[in-house]
């Protein structure tokens, strides 16, 4: 397990095709746009995310994917994967941005298999 911050909250995301769980740790300011983002709620002003899908939209693109590439010095990378007149763009974004753009669209979320074999836990019978 990496050295963290304190103050950390820890989401567990599921990996259905590699029956593995990858433990993303999170800033405590991430939860609240994340559960708000999952439930559907909405903030009086757009938050990063929002405006992101917003921005994306209004230029003609297309979010199709999330990508969790890389884990290093205790953050994650990912990207949001947007089409474009048959041209694909990944754009360098928090990890939090990205989760809350996957909830709103319901875009699929892919993980690099380098941080699934370092940080994944596969699930078997013996941990259910």
């Amino acid at each position: 397990m990496p050295n963290l911050p304190d103050l950390q909250y820890t989401a567990y995301f599921y990996c259905k095709k590699e029956n593995m769980i990858l433990p993303l740790w999170l800033p405590n300011d991430s939860t609240d746009q994340i559960l708000s983002a999952q439930s559907g709620k909405t903030s009086p002003r757009p938050l990063v995310h929002d405006t992101l899908r917003r921005a994306i939209n209004a230029l003609g693109g297309a979010i199709i994917g999330i990508l969790i590439d890389r884990y290093k010095d205790n953050l994650y990378y990912a990207y949001i994967r947007v089409k474009k007149n048959n041209v694909f763009y990944d754009i360098d974004s928090g990890l939090t941005d990205a989760l809350c753009l996957a909830l709103i669209t319901g875009v699929k979320i892919d993980v690099n298999k380098e941080i699934l074999n370092e940080y994944g836990i596969e699930v078997t019978k013996e941990l259910l």
